[in-house]
């Protein structure tokens, strides 16, 4: 099941009583990962904030991110690629390996603060992520 998270909203699993909002990188995908081993994954780009630094630094709809700061994607489920993407922080670089139209490329991202509308969303989706049953 593929569920639509936000970057930056992206990477902590469980709540703790007050978390710490993640650095923004302004843009919402899809978590697919590849069938057949090694199950590496891939981010589908679904939205780019017109604002926000994935757009200031290229990114677009449909582009295809394959690594994050060239480390290739092996996150289990959404939550856990929520819970890694998390992980980034205001003012942090992000190098992101994006294919587009069969040409690959780096991109390099500053995470901004969460703006609240965000935030707000941020902290819904972890709410729904550790409530959700677990895999047998």
């Amino acid at each position: 099941m593929t569920k639509r998270i936000i970057a930056g909203a992206i990477f902590v699993l469980g709540i703790a009583a007050a978390p710490t909002p993640p650095g923004w990188l302004g843009f919402t995908y899809y978590y697919r990962t590849g069938v057949s081993a090694p199950h590496y994954g891939y981010l589908l780009v679904a939205d780019v904030a017109t604002d926000g630094p994935a757009a200031r630094a290229g990114l677009a709809p449909h582009d295809v991110v394959v690594e994050v700061n060239h480390k290739r994607l092996t996150y289990t489920s959404d939550a856990a690629a929520m819970a890694g993407i998390s992980a980034v922080r205001p003012g942090q670089r992000v190098v992101l390996t994006v294919i587009r139209i069969n040409t690959r490329r780096n991109l390099t991202l500053t995470a901004a603060p969460m703006p609240a509308d965000e935030q707000t969303l941020w902290k819904k989706t972890l709410e729904s992520s550790s409530k959700r049953p677990k895999s047998p």
